[in-house]
């Protein structure tokens, strides 16, 4: 019973830390491969400019890129989330009002006779 639920625990943890050594190299890889496309850039751009121009456009890309990426994170949590529907009883019907009925009428009519068992009715 419980070797079921182990085995599922076990294939659960493996699949998550294979994802998590997946998304490590990939992050690594994006990082080292964002590194060199910012060396490339600094070269074209400085075959052009003045250094301190090329800096100021490297720094003002990454800033902006951070801003974009902060103003989506900061907007994705404020969503207004409404609660659930709740489902609505069905409306009643008269099959099911006369069987309440006539459960209340019998449950009355025990009680009654088991307070007075001489009032007793057949």
């Amino acid at each position: 019973m419980f070797d079921r639920a182990l085995d599922k625990a076990s294939a659960s943890a493996k699949s998550a830390a294979r994802n998590a050594a997946l998304g490590l190299i990939a992050g690594l890889t994006f990082t080292v491969g964002l590194a060199f496309l910012t060396v490339a850039a600094w070269l074209v751009l400085a075959t052009l400019m003045p250094l301190f121009q090329v800096a100021a456009i490297i720094g003002a890309v990454y800033v902006g890129i951070a801003c974009i990426v902060l103003a989506i994170l900061l907007t994705r949590g404020k969503g207004t989330t409404e609660p659930a529907p709740v489902a609505s009883p069905p409306p009643p019907s008269f099959d099911g009002l006369l069987g309440a009925f006539m459960t209340g009428m019998n449950a009355g009519a025990q009680a009654r006779s088991a307070r007075h068992p001489a009032t007793e009715r057949s």
